[in-house]
């Protein structure tokens, strides 16, 4: 059986991801009361004890404006954090599923964005986005990022 590990289980698209999820899969999902991604040994931890075969990283600072006002705060969540994940997640060989933003682009373009677009981001919340990609790389080449938006 597939074990999945869905963080940031208590957001909206969290919450989703566990009313659609496949009946024959063993979902673990986390909101941040259960889990604080912004640290590595919880992540390591839970990762270690579950032994999931998926990781989906819901979790995130999504708040856009208040970005701005506490840059640290979203860089811990949205910067820090998934490297912690890819990190654990090459350790127990599991896959990641990153659930990014297209917030890591300007905006300005009058046609879809491909994967290997130019990023250019405006603000600190797509920055942060921006950042935690590349640490998923740098960490876990085989990592799925998922780029979304409203």
């Amino acid at each position: 059986m597939e074990r999945v590990l869905i963080t940031g289980a208590d957001g909206q698209l969290g919450t989703e991801l566990q009313k659609t999820g496949p009946k024959n899969f063993e979902f673990l999902a986390l909101g941040r009361d259960k889990l604080d991604i912004s640290a590595v040994e919880p992540i390591a931890d839970t990762i270690s004890q579950f032994r999931p075969t998926v990781v989906i990283n819901a979790a995130a600072y999504t708040a856009v404006d208040q970005a701005e006002a506490e840059p640290e705060k979203a860089w811990k969540i949205n910067s820090l954090a998934p490297g912690y994940l890819a990190v654990a997640c090459r350790k127990s060989r599991a896959l990641l599923i990153h659930i990014s933003t297209d917030f890591v682009f300007d905006g300005l373009g009058n046609t879809p964005y491909k994967p290997d677009s130019k990023t250019s981001p405006l603000g600190s919340y797509g920055r942060t986005k921006l950042l935690g990609e590349e640490k998923i790389l740098e960490e876990l080449s085989t990592a799925l990022i998922v780029r979304t938006s409203w």
